[in-house]
């Protein structure tokens, strides 16, 4: 890389930063106000004021008021994705999906808060929020390929990925549900976990089959292409 290109490089992360930067404090004045007066009492001027920028700003970055509590959202179906692609190979597909779902869900104390307004208000109004469940859909349609990919088998002909997926995903859902009847005073990760391990033993022994049939496949087409790659592999092949 040329040193203009490396200036380029730093120059687009540092706007990207500052965009970032920006969305994220329009989002927390926006949670607080959501919390203090309701999220329907809440105007974008409002938000806008009390984030010292002008409206036109505030459209730059959110499409409508109901878009700064996809943000969170987002950031997190991308931690979820990053994280299952970042397990390693020799993991259980079960324990994989688990560990990406807890560690794309850990929040500090901060965005604890805020993910507990975000949480009530999609929970007291979901018909406002629809397009936020509809858009985590694209993200759990994303596991479903990846843990199909990892265990080696078609979709189109074996449910078990999808199955797989879902069972995690219910167990997310239920926790959430628990968490917020609590009055959100216990860690939902925690609570994540125990969720999870409920079901993992059981997913862990179905599944340990298809892992192991995977990864025979994958050692076997390694072996085939480190074969075709040998000197004199061609010639052996062809002769």
């Amino acid at each position: 890389m040329s040193g203009a290109e490396a200036r380029a490089l730093r120059d687009a992360n540092l706007r990207e930063a500052r965009r970032e930067a920006v969305a994220s404090a329009i989002e927390e004045v926006a949670l607080r106000l959501f919390a203090e007066r309701g999220y329907r009492s809440v105007t974008v001027e409002q938000i806008a004021d009390a984030a010292g920028v002008s409206r036109r700003t505030f459209f730059r970055y959110f499409a409508e008021k109901s878009e700064v509590l996809l943000l969170d959202s987002r950031r997190r179906q991308e931690r979820i994705c990053a994280e299952m692609e970042r397990r390693p190979a020799d993991e259980s597909t079960v324990a994989a999906l688990c560990a990406a779902l807890i560690n794309a869900s850990t929040y500090g104390p901060d965005e604890l808060e805020l993910a507990q307004v975000r949480a009530r208000l999609m929970e007291e109004d979901p018909t406002t929020f629809e397009h936020i469940v509809s858009e985590s859909e694209t993200m759990w349609e994303r596991l479903c390929e990846r843990t199909a990919a990892r265990l080696d088998i078609d979709r189109a002909t074996d449910i078990r990925a999808d199955l797989l997926v879902r069972m995690v995903r219910a167990a997310a859902s239920a926790t959430r549900h628990q968490w917020l009847a609590g009055g959100c005073r216990e860690d939902p990760v925690a609570m994540m976990k125990t969720a999870l391990e409920y079901i993992d033993g059981r997913l862990v022994a179905e599944t340990a089959e298809l892992d192991e049939a995977a990864r025979r496949r994958r050692s076997s087409s390694s072996r085939r292409s480190r074969a075709r790659l040998a000197p004199g592999g061609a010639r052996r092949r062809n002769g």
